[in-house]
């Protein structure tokens, strides 16, 4: 898994087929880059979950901080309808909070 946060808060990843195929079975791991180079990377889990708010995907980020510094770890959920969109279409979108995740299987967003 690749992932690069687009501004703040937009998160992409880039699964590879072996991982969308793993997913259904276990959590995916990675770390996303930023594009602000002051700012640094992020652990990320990926995992197939029942959501509380989001159609298709969501994030938590750990610590649970509004200041984007403290933030070691998002933890995102794909329900799954978001995991069959995923294998059926290559792509997955969802809003969280007013930032983006965009989680594809066919190409990595510059």
């Amino acid at each position: 898994m690749r992932g690069y946060f687009n501004d703040i808060t937009d998160i992409s990843l880039a699964l590879e087929a072996e991982e969308v195929s793993l997913l259904e079975q276990e959590v995916i791991g990675g770390v996303v880059d930023h594009q602000f180079k002051e700012l640094p990377s992020r652990k990320v889990l990926l995992k197939i979950g029942s959501l509380q708010r989001n159609l298709f995907a969501e994030a938590k980020s750990l610590p649970d901080e509004n200041d984007f510094k403290y933030i070691t770890l998002y933890e995102i959920l794909i329900s799954p309808q978001g995991y069959r969109r995923l294998r059926e279409q290559g792509v997955c979108i969802d809003r969280w909070q007013g930032s983006q995740i965009l989680i594809s299987t066919d190409h990595f967003p510059r």
